[in-house]
């Protein structure tokens, strides 16, 4: 299964597509530019098949679960 986070504010921080179920940014972002970042991810299987984008959902930590 593959996973690609798609961030709102800035594409530089779109993942592209990992196997990781949770994605990291860097910290600098956050407390240079904005308190926090708003992200939104679909899931594709070994054969290709996507899921739709999910909901966006805000976070402050840097790290999406």
């Amino acid at each position: 299964v593959w996973y690609n986070f798609d961030c709102y504010q800035d594409n530089d921080f779109d993942s592209g597509w990992i196997t990781s179920p949770s994605y990291t940014t860097t910290m600098y972002y956050f407390t240079q530019q904005a308190p926090s970042l708003n992200f939104r991810v679909k899931i594709k299987d070994n054969a290709g098949n996507e899921t739709g984008w999910s909901l966006w959902w805000n976070t402050q930590s840097g790290e999406i679960p």
